[in-house]
């Protein structure tokens, strides 16, 4: 299941739409789309503005929603797009229409057709834009009644299978996504739900009569709406409303993906953080329901005649497959394993909670409230910055005796998740807290059972920090580039700046805000952010989430120590070596802090949820 945003390409503001684009990114979304009206003068150029975009990007998967067929030759925009595909490792995917505006059109040169010819002229453009991708299929020879390809090279292909989404309404146009696209994307206003039954019958039919799995076809929907304190149609009340109603279409229409349109900042903040995860855990939890199986995600192209391209690599960012997300694992491939991989039942770390630890309802006196200061680790001695150190604090034996060890099987065995557990090993001789002062919240049930909902409450924590740990991998990634020259330090602290976990607010009352992978940014209605809400559904994890905001505040200091040593080392003559304590400072903070709060909060997250 994807979410993502829909843009204005308004030039009046060009610097606004990316910052926007880069914003839906920020939030955790998996897609920014742009509308495309070449014939508008108020409008930038959506393939223009769409490459800047995955330029200024890295994760987010980018479309035109969608590209205006008339005045973009077929030949021509199957050849932008695979660039496009290529230059940013896979994070294209290709919205496409007939063109609605024939008058407009004409105006700038283009064909003037009517709509029984725009239909036509679409089916005859995905042939050419199928078979200019398909490298293995020979010289391309088509010759329509629009177009006539007559001898052109095929190539370059792009670099994973781009779907062909077609946003379509009439009938015409839906058997034509029946019978040849990969998606259908339709528009709330122009297409309500009340209408998507038919509509999705209508193409269901063509399918079956193309030979075709209807299930193929992915089904995403733009939906425009408001939030507000009271529910007042569709997608016009408060986020759990929106997440109700669009599970319901997840459900009973087999959307994969919902597009949220407009350009508001905290419509796309609450979409992120409030809507699609609440949207995915009711979605997990009906399909884990008996008679209602999880079906198998498409593939992205699956369409007549879509090429495969011998060796092409499958990218990170592509949204093939995505629709599995919501019952994903507990931790993903792309997560660090170095310093903190997901370890099973059993693991135990400077997160367990040994003999030293404070109990349930201690103080976390070992941490001042946002100093970013740090002390000598025990260890200090024995190992220079940068070399491997054991971690202070860390009680558990070996043979699985301790408290953090006994507490993490406990929760895997009731819920099948497993908190990723602390490896240990520490990068720097210092530390930014004292691990052993760490308080311990309430023992979980063993006998405890949980519904699926709840269990995907729990996964959810694991996903959102597998996010900020990919995310730290890559800023370790740009440090090293830096320090051996191959990289700017500009331009490093131009994109830590732009970090997820820099971004957000690490103080009281914003969990949310501060771990944005999957559950992201900016609950800012106070009582929904997720540590009020625990602390007043079991006051007995006071201490543990007193300690956790503590920790975030002093995680922003370190993360402000790193910008700090990428300035000196451009003038300062240990500037390498300042930068590389830095990094490794953070490392071992970040990660101790993300296995200590999985440990803690995983449990009670399942049992009283986010809200």
């Amino acid at each position: 299941m994807v979410f993502g945003s829909f843009l204005t390409p308004a030039a009046e503001r060009p610097e606004r739409v990316i910052d926007l684009a880069r914003l839906t990114e920020q939030v955790g979304l998996d897609l920014v789309s742009i509308q495309d009206h070449p014939y508008q003068a108020r409008f930038l150029d959506t393939w223009t503005l769409l490459s800047v975009i995955a330029a200024r990007t890295s994760r987010i998967t980018v479309t035109p929603n969608v590209a205006n067929l008339p005045l973009r030759p077929p030949a021509v925009l199957a050849r932008s797009v695979a660039t496009l595909d290529l230059l940013s490792q896979g994070r294209v995917e290709l919205g496409l229409g007939a063109g609605g505006f024939f008058g407009a059109i004409a105006a700038v040169g283009g064909p003037r057709l009517d709509a029984r010819r725009a239909v036509d002229a679409l089916e005859e453009g995905i042939r050419i834009i199928r078979a200019i991708w398909d490298v293995n299929g020979g010289t391309v020879r088509i010759d329509g009644e629009h177009y006539r390809v007559w001898g052109a090279h095929p190539g370059p292909a792009p670099a994973h299978d781009v779907g062909i989404w077609v946003g379509a309404y009439k009938k015409r146009m839906l058997g034509l996504t029946g019978r040849l696209a990969d998606g259908w994307l339709p528009s709330s206003p122009y297409a309500p739900p009340d209408e998507l039954p038919a509509m999705n019958r209508a193409i269901d039919v063509a399918a079956e009569e193309a030979g075709r799995d209807p299930a193929a076809i992915r089904r995403l929907y733009n939906v425009a709406g408001r939030f507000a304190s009271r529910g007042e149609g569709f997608l016009q009340g408060p986020a759990r409303m929106w997440a109700e109603q669009l599970a319901e279409l997840v459900i009973e229409q087999r959307f994969g993906g919902f597009i949220v349109m407009g350009d508001d900042p905290e419509v796309l903040r609450r979409f992120a953080g409030e809507v699609a995860p609440a949207v995915r855990e009711l979605v997990a939890a009906e399909r884990a329901e008996p008679g209602h199986p999880d079906p198998s995600p498409a593939p992205s192209s699956t369409a007549p005649g879509s090429p495969t391209a011998p060796g092409s690599p499958t990218a990170a960012g592509s949204l093939a497959g995505a629709d599995s997300a919501a019952a994903g694992p507990a931790t993903s491939p792309g997560s660090p394993t170095s310093h903190a991989s997901a370890s099973g039942p059993g693991s135990t770390g400077p997160g367990s909670t040994g003999s030293g630890s404070t109990g349930s309802g201690s103080s976390a006196a070992g941490l001042a409230a946002g100093s970013s200061a740090t002390v000598e680790s025990a260890a200090a001695g024995s190992s220079g910055a940068g070399s491997p150190v054991g971690a202070a604090g860390s009680s558990a034996g070996a043979d699985g005796s301790g408290g953090g060890r006994r507490r993490e099987r406990l929760v895997a065995e009731g819920l099948g998740v497993v908190p990723t557990a602390d490896d240990g090993m520490r990068l720097s001789g210092r530390q930014v807290w004292d691990e052993t002062t760490r308080p311990t919240g309430p023992a979980p049930d063993p006998d405890r059972a949980y519904t699926a909902h709840e269990r995907a409450a729990g996964r959810h924590l694991v996903d959102v920090h597998d996010g900020l740990r990919a995310e730290l991998e890559r800023m370790r990634d740009l440090v090293d580039q830096v320090t051996t020259g191959r990289t700017d330090p500009g331009a490093a602290r131009d994109h830590i700046s732009q970090m997820t976990i820099r971004q957000n607010n690490w103080t009281v009352g914003t969990y949310c805000e501060s771990y944005c992978r999957i559950v992201t940014t900016h609950h800012t209605i106070e009582d929904r952010s997720v540590f009020p809400h625990l602390r007043g559904a079991d006051p007995r994890l006071a201490p543990v989430i007193d300690r956790l905001e503590q920790e975030h505040v002093a995680i922003h200091g370190v993360l402000e120590q790193v910008d700090r040593a990428l300035v000196a080392f451009v003038s300062g003559p240990d500037g390498d070596k300042q930068l590389r304590e830095a990094a490794d400072l953070l490392t071992d903070a970040l990660l101790s802090h993300l296995a200590y709060e999985e440990r803690e909060l995983v449990e009670p997250l399942a049992r009283l949820g986010f809200y």
